[in-house]
Order: structure tokens, then sequence, then C-alpha cells
């Protein structure tokens, strides 16, 4: 059985009013996703009961985006990634970043960043050049 929690903010503190878990019922994997190079690392899925919208839990409008954004555009990212100590975040974070020329990314790093790939960071001290698929 899989589980998904939505409203999470702080993974140590329960906050049983704004959290909803819902059971999984099907999921559908990119059908291009290769679990080794992680390209296409994507899956929708289906729960089994529905989601009630609220100021933690709300619908994310995918409208006409740009495919690929152009080198020094703007973008947020958001997640519960390692911090500067190599652990886990408890709380979600989010950054703000500029893309950076694929070209230029792929010249500081030994793996590539591909075509399906967007480089993006910063260069302030908080927050380190990253690729995101």
């Amino acid at each position: 059985m899989i589980l998904v929690i939505l409203g999470v903010h702080s993974f140590r503190k329960v906050e049983v009013d704004s959290w909803q878990v819902r059971e999984v019922e099907k999921q559908f994997p990119h059908p291009g996703y290769d679990r080794v190079t992680k390209v296409n690392d994507l899956m929708l899925l289906k729960l089994k009961e529905p989601v009630m919208l609220t100021k933690t839990v709300k619908c994310l409008r995918l409208g006409n985006t740009v495919k690929e954004p152009p080198a020094g555009s703007k973008c947020m990212v958001a997640g519960w990634g390692r911090t500067e100590s190599n652990q886990p975040s408890d709380v979600l974070m989010s950054a703000n970043v500029t893309v950076i020329d694929r070209q230029k990314c792929n010249s500081y790093y030994r793996t590539v960043i591909t075509s399906d790939m967007i480089c993006a960071g910063s260069t302030g001290k908080k927050k380190r050049l990253m690729s995101v698929v």
C-alpha cells in the first residue's frame, strides 16, 4: 500500500488539521522513464478518495508554459532536499534560482545536463548550483 500525505509543511510536527492522507489506487509512470538515468522521472497517481481543497492543499494550474526556459530566467524550486549539514530538511523549503545555459553548466559537471533537464542555481552561499529534471 502506498500512501500520499497532502498539506505537509513539517515532517516532525504532525498538523492534524492540515494533513490529508490518501491511499494510491493506481500509478501511471512516464512511459519513457529510465531507472538508471532518471530521465522522465515523473508519475501520475490516482488516489482512492477525493482530496479536499484547503488553505494547505491547493490545485496547481498548469498553463501554457515555456518548454525550456531561456538562460537568465528566474524560477522557484521547492522541496525537502538535503541541507548544508547534508541532512534532509524537516520543513518544506524554497529558493529562487536562475536558469543557467546548458553548455556552461556542463562545463562545470562531469554529469551531462541533457535536453530533458534544466540547469539552475545561484551564486549565493545558501543555494548551490543544481540540475532539475
